[in-house]
């Protein structure tokens, strides 16, 4: 059973029941006793999970479609964007065509959360925001940080660039 959830509410998972070592999940209501992470330890996981998996809906098939992404923070707000390329990605288009999408925390704690992708246009806070992110990435005390130098410039002109709202 695969479990995809656009815009859905929150759900605990667990391995599949008929295979356990495999990376297939299943949805594991309150009621089986799995319980679902208090507010608290979500806003937590939000404030220091990066690796998330997210599930839009794709803009032609309409079906869900799901990716791992790192989620960025910057200024208090959560963000999603990539390295620079010539040609958008599929997640990115999906994301303009319907920005509702479901984030999947996996990392601290298991829940899916509904949220909405607002695409960041204004020059001045796209910059502001890409410079903190990029900042971020080349810490050398940060495991998901970037060991190549960063063309910020690239970066600022083709990199995606979407505000993830509704989580908090």
């Amino acid at each position: 059973m695969t479990a995809c959830y656009v815009a859905g509410p929150p759900d605990v998972y667990a391995r599949h029941a008929d295979d356990p070592a495999s990376h297939r999940w299943e949805p594991q209501p309150a009621s089986r006793g799995t319980g679902t992470p208090d507010e608290a330890a979500v806003r937590r996981a939000l404030d220091s999970d990066v690796l998330v998996d997210i599930t839009t809906t794709g803009r032609r098939s309409g079906l869900p479609r799901r990716l791992e992404i790192w989620l960025f923070r910057s200024g208090g707000r959560f963000f999603l964007t990539g390295y620079p390329a010539d040609r958008p990605r599929d997640w990115y288009r999906n994301l303009l065509a319907d920005p509702r999408l479901t984030v999947h925390l996996k990392e601290s704690v298991v829940v899916d959360l509904p949220a909405t992708a607002v695409e960041v246009t204004d020059a001045v806070d796209r910059r502001r925001v890409l410079d903190d992110i990029l900042d971020q990435l080349s810490r050398p005390d940060n495991p998901q940080g970037l060991s190549e130098e960063l063309d910020r410039a690239g970066w600022h002109a083709r990199s995606p660039l979407l505000e993830i709202t509704g989580l908090t």
